[in-house]
């Protein structure tokens, strides 16, 4: 595998033991950009050394840094607030191996120190995630020995007013298997929890998806399959729940993508390669998913990086070398545009109208974008 990174590939495999300070010591980096007047559709992800956040067209152009200073580093990408107006991010500070959430203002710059209001943990707030309304971030309290998990619970943290609330208290199975992923209604979060920590080989470990009310009360199993089941990500209509899965072990010897329904039901896979894809996520109109692929097998001659692919055929398109941590940015009129191909007009996401048709007409044929 590669060389290991904050990012979510990192959050996998590395987080160490470490104390959770009271404050940050370092400062979230300013933007160099002002995403709230983006007029494309556009992805986030994080570089390859983790000290950077970079934007990108959503079709592979227009690469360029968001954020960095080239102190802090980041834990994964930024995570955007449905309503356009804020996003989370995770700062690691390598020398005391610390990591601070942070909510910044995409209005007014100004930024929040998520530690100030989270009681103190036994590890790192990690995997910030935002209820629809915009008002609350899901996050996860982990803490383990490289890929052991000795802890780990969710808890939610308003932003206008502070207050808290621990969402899971487990003896047992550990929510550090993907960011916790509100529904679009604000009902119901979706988690990967680990039904006991070990030390046994990824693929056989008995990971599963789990969905709770926002209230961390009626928690139900619903992938429930003796293979790995880990990040599920919801998709913004409500109707699927992408997620990973070794489902196929040994054959790939790798992650790969699938679908099913909010309570388990009509699971489908969507890639066939001998890729990992993790990092995933939706684009705003439920259409099309983004995730970062790697290999482990070096005669693989797939290129790692992001990928984009369009859910109703499966097809993917490589949109960009050596990063991770893919997220679609919500801010600006970029989280109102489409992004079919076929569609020449800005219409609103989820009301694509193709020359002839309608949002359920075939998908386009792609074509690679440029590097």
């Amino acid at each position: 595998m590669r060389q290991i990174r904050i990012s979510t590939c990192f959050a996998v495999v590395a987080l160490l033991i470490n104390s959770q300070p009271a404050f940050a010591v370092l400062p979230l980096p300013k933007p160099r950009e002002d995403v709230t007047k983006l007029t494309k559709p556009t992805v986030c992800y994080i570089t390859e050394d983790g000290y950077e956040l970079g934007l990108i067209d959503w079709d592979g152009k227009n690469d360029r840094i968001w954020m960095g200073d080239g102190k802090a580093r980041f834990s994964g990408s930024a995570y955007w607030s449905p309503d356009g107006k804020r996003a989370a991010v995770v700062v690691y500070d390598g020398a005391d191996r610390s990591y601070t959430p942070y909510v910044l203002n995409l209005e007014t710059g100004d930024t929040q120190n998520l530690l100030e209001w989270l009681p103190e943990g036994v590890g790192d707030y990690v995997y910030p995630s935002w209820s629809p309304d915009g008002n609350w971030v899901a996050i996860v309290d982990t803490w383990r020995i490289t890929n052991l998990i000795l802890a780990a619970n969710i808890f939610k943290v308003n932003i206008h007013s502070g207050a808290s609330v621990q969402l899971t208290d487990f003896p047992r199975r550990n929510p550090a298997y993907g960011i916790p992923s509100w529904s679009p209604d604000g009902k119901k979060i979706a988690f990967g929890a680990l039904e006991e920590p070990h030390l046994v080989e990824e693929a056989v470990r008995n990971n599963e998806v789990y969905v709770m009310d926002a209230d961390g009360s009626n928690m139900v199993n619903i992938s429930n399959h003796p293979k790995g089941d880990s990040y599920p990500v919801w998709s913004p209509d409500g109707r699927k729940i992408v997620f990973l899965s070794y489902r196929k072990f040994p054959s790939p010897k790798a992650w790969e993508l699938y679908l099913m329904n909010p309570d388990g039901s009509n699971v489908e896979r969507l890639s066939y390669n001998t890729h990992f894809e993790i990092g995933v996520d939706w684009s705003p109109d439920s259409k099309w998913i983004v995730y970062f692929g790697f290999s482990r097998d070096p005669n693989d001659p797939a290129p790692e990086g992001i990928y984009r692919m369009h859910v109703a055929t499966g097809k993917a398109t490589f949109i960009k070398r050596g990063v991770d941590s893919p997220t679609w940015v919500l801010a600006g009129k970029s989280r109102f545009l489409s992004v079919d191909p076929a569609d020449k007009k800005k219409a609103q996401w989820g009301k694509i109208k193709a020359a002839g048709g309608n949002e359920n007409s075939p998908a386009p044929q792609e074509t690679s974008p440029e590097e």
